[in-house]
């Protein structure tokens, strides 16, 4: 298995407790998985991780490199999560 150095920002969504005030929260992880398909026309990916769980990334046509990336490969994500709420009685 080949090893890429290519690193995607790759956004998520991140529960989080709600308050009547409103709350935010942003966190980067950096969480390495396996490359098992990849359509390059659509620009998709989908990433096997090391306990079985995929996940399916659009890759922004602004990202280079992804002809670069093989199925078998390595890579790196930088996954961001970010929630804002804020609460109104209605």
């Amino acid at each position: 298995m080949a090893h890429c150095g290519k690193r995607f920002a790759i956004p998520c969504v991140l529960v989080l407790l709600l308050t009547a005030n409103g709350a935010t929260d942003f966190s980067t992880v950096e969480v390495t998985d396996t490359v098992s398909a990849i359509n390059y026309n659509k620009r998709i990916i989908i990433f096997t991780a090391a306990n079985g769980q995929t996940r399916k990334i659009f890759v922004d046509p602004t990202v280079p490199g992804l002809e670069q990336i093989q199925v078998g490969d390595q890579v790196v994500l930088l996954v961001t999560r970010s929630v804002a709420v804020n609460l109104k009685a209605i």
